[in-house]
């Protein structure tokens, strides 16, 4: 019986895409509101406020942290929310969802004269023959994908009450999918992809490859001391 060569493959592929140890693509979207009346400018300062309702506090603090030394590192500054150019809001999660693999082994399709193929309908799996391909079975495995999500808004709360759709001049969505359920790994790449649109409307959705040695990730994880806030 011959070895299924692709679906070790698969895999591979996929153990592959854990966070912090490889190269990963994130999907990234910037959005501008056309009713916008100005860009942000270098060296604003920014207030990041972290969620007070979530139950685990402690991570969300940890992303806050990431958040505002990403800032440090494009050159804004870190400041109160009373003396705060602009608010930085984000929320962010991870949810899982099955990917199903077919499998061929490696003389698929040449070497014999028949194949054995099938389908998934309602009854289950229903196989039938074709004359022309060579016998192959085909197997099917299921692995867990785990898209985590950041997204950030920011907002001109100085000029505009909180609640008025005019305060919001910039979005940010940034996506990655992984084989591992580890949503504190992944901010860092969603962060690193996400701030090279910082404050940009890319117009649609981008794929961006963020490699380890990425200077944004590399100076993100970096163990530097965080900087005290501006006044």
């Amino acid at each position: 019986m011959r070895k299924f060569k692709w679906s070790f493959l698969i895999f591979l592929t996929l153990t592959a895409l854990g966070p912090g140890c490889s190269t990963q693509d994130i999907v990234i979207e910037g959005f501008v509101p056309k009713n916008a009346t100005e860009a942000i400018p270098a060296q604003a300062s920014f207030a990041v406020l972290t969620n007070p309702k979530v139950f685990n506090s402690v991570l969300d603090a940890e992303i806050a942290a990431k958040i505002e030394k990403m800032l440090r590192i494009k050159g804004y500054r870190v400041s109160p929310q009373e003396s705060a150019d602009f608010i930085v809001r984000y929320t962010y999660g991870i949810k899982g969802h099955d990917v199903t693999t077919v499998s061929f082994p490696d003389d698929y399709p040449f070497e014999n004269p028949c194949v054995v193929r099938g389908f998934y309908g309602y009854g289950g799996y229903d196989p039938f023959i074709s004359p022309d391909l060579g016998w192959v079975t085909e197997a099917s495995e299921t692995y867990k994908i785990y898209t985590s999500k950041l997204l950030i808004k920011i907002k001109d709360e100085k000029h505009y009450p909180a609640n008025d759709p005019r305060s919001v001049i910039w979005i940010g969505e940034s996506y990655i999918d992984t084989y591992r359920r580890d949503l504190r790994s992944s901010v860092d790449y969603l962060l690193a992809a996400m701030f090279q649109y910082f404050g940009a409307d890319t117009g649609q959705s981008r794929e961006i490859r963020i490699k380890p040695e990425n200077p944004l990730l590399k100076e993100l994880q970096s163990g530097s001391e965080t900087a005290p806030l501006a006044s």
